[in-house]
């Protein structure tokens, strides 16, 4: 029983020990119940400057407890706002200068969104409880404004973003000697308030103190203005506002002259090499240029690339192989196969064009190559499916095919001049670069402007895009494009008025909105400039003519029945002699139509067109020949496009027109 008894008076002891610690220690609840972290008092002097800066001292006198307050305070003022007119001002605060009773304390200085920040103490130490003083100076630049009957400093001394009550508030501002103040005002309470709960203590006509009538609560703050009369403080002259003009717009700047040489340099070049060579007379031409496979005229008549695509250029190059006997075109199964044809290709290879070659020797050669492009020593299986082609195998093909083709017609028939246009891309990469680090390093505190870069970027983008719909070749491009370029302009037109006149966060400057339309001009002239840097050879603007002159027959001349006395007559012959040409320059669909209207629905049943270079499918037992082969060349794009598809990848303040919050400075600050 004492034994019992002895070990309940141990720990009634110790818990007794325990809880006196716990609840009299100064972080415990009773104690954090008898005392609050407070600011004593708040003091600020603000001293006006010949050279319209004003320097603040701000003392703030804490009452740490080691509740918020641990090893410093935090100090946030804001230096960007938007004015009522919604143009934005960024205050240039300096000489920065921090002191924690009377001695220098350390600080880190950031920006943070709207905020100077700064971080006032050591990590590494823990304040002491009881008061501390610390006073916070700087700087402020060109802060006087100026109306037309008074110069005014208005100032929001203490910012409504303060985590602690304000017990003593007190606010003073002096002028230059020869200054006499005609007005002045404060308002107090939360951001918004135009209550004036505070009064003047010392007035005379160079200095005026207020001070706040009552206790201010968290998120409660004190701002004056005063307005004096005018002449005191010279306003800047001509040359100091062009001067501040220019650099703070000197980021835009850089993007204005970057992008007027670059579209100078552009446009200078084009003259220089760029321009084609004057054009021959185009007229229907019966028959393609000599020594020029489809997919070659195609490509010279694209400058490098194919009119129609190179799928098409590619199906071309397989019809023509099939139409001269080296393969035969397959649809009476399941799938669209092609294969070996009765003519051998080994004992003719040199006779073909090179991309016909890579055809043949990718898929029907005895020996084959993988999807890697390697030749492999075993013989193939000499059957093409487009359908069981995976994107690997058939993009190997088309860029050995295209390597072919551009190896054929290399500075031959057209230059491209890429060198003219690599300029360009340096510029308008420096132009973003410098345009990013200059708007920080001048302008810290305002959000860098990516966003105007990348809608710059976007915009460049859908012009350029704009640019390849109105020269595709189909009606309803020449109709789309002019409504699809007023949508356009609409819509940045109304996004800049908005980012301009509205105020917000987004808010944009005029010279930052000519700065995004010149970096989308300067995007969409680089890949239009590529194209409109090349330029035809005469040897190239002689075959770009007959190739212009072929589609011109194959087009209109054949529907419209010209007559002239060197046109061919229109036989299956001819039909299949100019098909791949037609498949290849985007007008198959015509050249069959017309011929199947002309020609094939004129035979007899028994001598109907039946091509051998070609299966049709069961479905097409029904078509003639034309309309047979229009199934084949649609059911292999479809095919050869499925192929091609890559594979998913996972106002006036002191004149009564303000209120507690406004003004320039303010912020608040917290403990750390």
């Amino acid at each position: 029983m004492r034994r019992l008894f002895t070990n309940f008076s141990f720990f009634a002891a110790f818990w007794a020990a325990f809880l006196l610690v716990f609840f009299v220690s100064p972080n415990g609840p009773a104690f954090a119940q008898s005392g609050q972290e407070v600011i004593k008092d708040f003091r600020v002097d603000i001293k006006v400057r010949k050279d319209r800066s004003i320097d603040v001292t701000e003392t703030i006198t804490f009452n740490v407890l080691g509740q918020q307050i641990k090893r410093g305070i935090l100090r946030d003022i804001v230096v960007r706002y938007q004015r009522d007119d919604g143009s934005r001002l960024t205050l240039d605060v300096g000489d920065i200068s921090v002191l924690r009773n009377g001695k220098s304390e350390t600080y880190e200085k950031s920006y943070n969104g709207r905020f100077l920040s700064l971080r006032i103490g050591n990590a590494d130490y823990f304040l002491p409880h009881g008061e501390h003083v610390y006073t916070i100076s700087y700087n402020v630049a060109d802060f006087v404004a100026y109306f037309d009957d008074v110069e005014e400093v208005y100032w929001n001394a203490i910012g409504t973003g303060w985590t602690f009550p304000i017990e003593n508030a007190r606010v003073s501002l002096a002028l230059p000697q020869g200054g006499r103040i005609r007005q002045s005002v404060i308002y107090t309470g939360s951001d918004g308030s135009t209550a004036s709960d505070g009064k003047i203590t010392k007035q005379s006509d160079t200095y005026i103190e207020y001070i706040a009538t009552r206790r201010l609560g968290a998120r409660e703050g004190m701002t004056i203005a005063v307005g004096w009369e005018k002449g005191l403080i010279p306003p800047p002259t001509e040359a100091e506002l062009r001067t501040q003009a220019l650099i703070g717009n000197s980021p835009s700047f850089i993007v204005y002259i970057l992008g007027f040489l670059q579209l100078g340099w552009l446009y200078k070049n084009w003259r220089k090499v760029g321009r084609d060579p004057e054009r021959g007379v185009v007229i229907p031409r019966y028959r393609p240029p000599k020594d020029m496979s489809p997919a070659l005229s195609a490509y010279i008549a694209g400058m490098g690339s194919y009119v129609a695509g190179n799928q098409k250029g590619f199906m071309a190059a397989l019809v023509n192989l099939a139409i001269k006997g080296y393969l035969i075109i397959d649809e009476s199964g399941k799938k669209l196969t092609v294969r070996r044809g009765e003519r051998l290709y080994d004992d003719e290879k040199d006779k073909l064009p090179i991309g016909e070659q890579v055809i043949m020797d990718y898929h029907f050669n005895d020996h084959y190559y993988d999807s890697d492009g390697k030749l492999v020593e075993e013989e193939g299986d000499n059957r093409l499916v487009f359908a069981d082609q995976s994107y690997k195998q058939m993009s190997s093909t088309l860029r050995a095919f295209d390597a072919g083709i551009e190896k054929t017609t290399n500075e031959i028939y057209f230059n491209r001049n890429i060198g003219k246009v690599v300029p360009a891309i340096a510029s308008v990469i420096i132009a973003m670069i410098a345009y990013l680090a200059s708007s920080v390093i001048l302008n810290p505190v305002d959000m860098p402007p990516i966003l105007s870069i990348v809608a710059g970027l976007f915009t460049g983008f859908a012009i350029y895009g704009l640019y390849k719909l109105w020269n595709w070749d189909f009606w309803i491009s020449k109709l789309l494009t002019p409504l699809l370029a007023v949508a356009l302009v609409l819509c940045i037109a109304f996004v800049g008025s908005m980012a301009i006149l509205v105020p917000g966060e987004l808010d944009l400057s005029f010279m930052e909105f000519i700065s995004f339309v010149l970096i989308a001009l300067m995007t969409a002239s680089i890949p239009i400039g590529f194209e409109l840097m090349k330029a035809p050879t005469e040897a190239g603007q002689k075959i770009i003519d007959e190739v212009d002159g072929l589609k011109l027959f194959m087009t209109v001349a054949v529907a419209q029945k010209v007559e002239a006395m060197d046109m061919p007559e229109l036989t299956p012959s001819l039909y299949e002699k100019l098909l791949p040409y037609a498949i290849a320059l985007g007008v198959d669909k015509e050249w069959t139509q017309n011929f199947e209207k002309l020609v094939f629905s004129q035979l007899p049943p028994d001598e109907d067109y039946s091509p051998n270079w070609y299966t049709a499918g069961r479905d097409d037992r029904y078509f003639s020949g034309g309309q047979a082969v229009s199934s084949m060349t649609r059911a292999m794009s479809s095919d050869l496009s499925q192929a091609m598809t890559p594979p998913a990848s996972s106002s006036s303040g002191s004149s009564g027109g303000g209120s507690s919050g406004g003004g320039g400075g303010g912020g608040g600050g917290s403990g750390w």
